[in-house]
């Protein structure tokens, strides 16, 4: 342990103390999009399609199910990562 933990990851290369930092920018950018992009495309079609509800409810389940697979992913990734 050490100082290892206390290291920054504002140098050059691609390594940090917890990992890879392209595995984390990947991991950042998954837990982005889905719980900003995509979960507004979820309330849009919840809230604002309703006068199309009949489609707009595939929709809603698809980018629903994207998300919880993205979150499933972006929590194991930050898991094995860390421990």
């Amino acid at each position: 342990m050490g100082n290892a933990y206390k290291e920054t990851c504002a140098t050059n290369t691609n390594m940090c103390p917890r990992g890879n930092r392209v595995l984390w920018a990947i991991h950042n950018f998954m837990m982005w999009l889905g719980w900003v992009a995509f979960m507004c495309v979820i309330v849009c079609s919840a809230r604002y399609f309703r006068h199309y509800w009949r489609k707009s409810i595939y929709i809603h389940t698809i980018f629903g199910g994207v998300v919880v697979n993205l979150t499933v992913a972006g929590v194991i990734m930050a898991w094995v990562r860390n421990y």
